[in-house]
């Protein structure tokens, strides 16, 4: 399509045969202005709004058995015993989802370290660390001072809090396994 220009204005040619469309199109040019200019307000307005982040929107279910005790009541007649009913019931429903929600936190938790980190490189290193925790009490139990009494491996391991379970020390044998 050819534009002719004249002076500020430019005009398609099209327009210049149609004259009526173009006031249509200037119509509908004004109104999506508009539109747009308000969105920039709400915008603006936006910012003054509380916006929940991602993770704390909640799928919205509908619970019929919620809804069970006011059914049972006369039409619209609620009195202060059902309110607080409800509420308490509210209350307990808050609760449960609250614990469902740690629960699958959790769980997700549980998922990323599985996925994460290698099981079998993970027991090699904690078999590592085990052996050298056992050598490096042994030393320490050789290494104490000779003035005093030597004490036992279960009472220096009593003394650093270690627990014998960790480094695989039996104190009834006396001995590591």
């Amino acid at each position: 399509m050819r534009t002719v220009t004249s002076g500020d204005q430019s005009c398609d040619l099209y327009w210049l045969c149609h004259p009526q469309e173009k006031k249509v199109k200037q119509a509908e040019d004004i109104v999506g202005s508009s539109n747009k200019s308000n969105r920039s307000q709400q915008k603006r307005r936006s910012h003054l709004k509380f916006i929940p982040p991602r993770s704390a929107k909640k799928p919205k279910t509908t619970d019929t058995s919620t809804y069970a005790s006011v059914a049972s009541t006369s039409t619209g007649d609620h009195s202060k015993e059902t309110l607080i009913e409800l509420s308490k019931e509210k209350k307990q429903l808050m609760g449960k989802l609250h614990e469902k929600e740690n629960k699958l936190q959790k769980l997700r938790l549980v998922k990323l370290y599985r996925t994460k980190n290698d099981l079998t490189q993970l027991e090699g290193l904690i078999s590592k660390w085990r052996s050298v925790s056992q050598e490096a009490a042994q030393a320490l139990l050789e290494h104490s001072p000779t003035s005093r009494p030597t004490p036992s491996m279960t009472e220096l391991l009593g003394y650093l809090s270690i627990s014998p379970d960790i480094i695989h020390y039996d104190t009834e044998d006396e001995s590591f396994y």
